[in-house]
C-alpha cells in the first residue's frame, strides 16, 4: 500500500471511529457551535463593551485577567477532580460561561464582570482536561490521535466565521441583542447536548481497560 494509500485509509478509520460514537460528535458539535454563538461574540464585542461602559482597555484588561487566572485555577481542580461522569460534569461546568456573556450583554459592574470571567475561565479549562481524559479512557490507543485530529477540527471550524459575522451582525441588531444570544445559546445547547444518553452515562474507567477499535470490531 502506498503512503498516499494508508494515509486515506487512516482517516477512514479515524472518521469511522469518531461517528460511530454519538457522545463524541455531539460534543464537538456543541463547542463548535459555542464558539460561533458565545466565543466569537465575547472576544469581539467583550472590547466594546468594555470601551462604552467599563473603563475602556483597563476594564477589559481586567476582565481578561479574570478569565485567565480562572483557567489556571480551574486546571488545578481537574488534576484532583475526578467525577464518575466527566461528560456530564464537563457538560455542566459550560454553564458557567453564562453569567460573564449576560453580564456583558447588560452589562453589569466591573467586579460583577470580573467573577463571572474568572467562572468562565475556569469551566474552560476544566472541560478541556475532563474532556481529554475521557476520550484517552474511552477510545483504542492506536486510533486516538486520528480521532483528536477530527476533534479538533470540528470545535474550531466555525471559529473564522464567527468573527468575520459577529461585528455585522452587532451592527444590525446591537451589541446587548448579540450577547444576550449567546447567553441564551449557552443554556439551549446544553440541555440539548444532555438528551444524548453517553453524556449523561459515560463514566469513568480508572482501571487499565482494552478499548476495540470500531474498524476492528465489524
Amino acid at each position: 500500500m502506498s503512503r498516499t494509500a494508508s494515509f486515506i485509509a487512516q482517516l477512514a478509520d479515524g472518521w469511522s471511529e469518531f461517528r460511530a460514537r454519538p457522545w463524541l460528535w455531539a460534543s464537538v458539535l456543541h463547542v463548535s457551535l459555542l464558539n460561533l454563538m458565545v466565543l466569537a461574540p465575547f472576544f469581539v464585542l467583550g472590547p466594546v463593551v468594555a470601551r462604552r461602559f467599563l473603563g475602556g482597555a483597563t476594564g477589559w484588561a481586567t476582565i481578561a485577567t479574570a478569565y485567565a487566572t480562572g483557567a489556571v485555577l480551574g486546571g488545578l481542580v481537574g488534576l484532583r477532580w475526578r467525577p464518575q461522569r466527566p461528560l456530564l460534569a464537563c457538560s455542566m461546568a459550560v454553564l458557567a460561561l453564562t453569567p460573564l456573556i449576560a453580564g456583558l450583554a447588560v452589562p453589569v459592574s466591573l467586579p460583577l464582570l470580573a467573577v463571572a470571567a474568572l467562572l468562565g475561565g475556569g469551566q474552560a479549562s476544566l472541560s478541556e482536561l475532563l474532556w481529554s481524559t475521557t476520550l484517552q479512557q474511552h477510545l483504542p490507543a492506536e486510533m486516538l490521535s486520528r480521532v483528536s485530529a477530527y476533534g479538533w477540527l470540528g470545535a474550531l471550524l466555525f471559529v473564522p466565521l464567527g468573527y468575520a459575522v459577529v461585528g455585522p451582525v452587532a451592527a444590525r441588531i446591537g451589541v446587548g441583542a448579540t450577547l444576550s444570544v449567546g447567553a441564551v445559546w449557552v443554556i439551549v445547547s446544553t440541555a440539548a447536548l444532555l438528551t444524548v444518553p453517553g453524556i449523561r452515562t459515560l463514566r469513568r474507567r480508572d482501571a487499565p481497560e482494552i478499548v476495540r477499535s470500531t474498524s476492528t470490531a465489524r
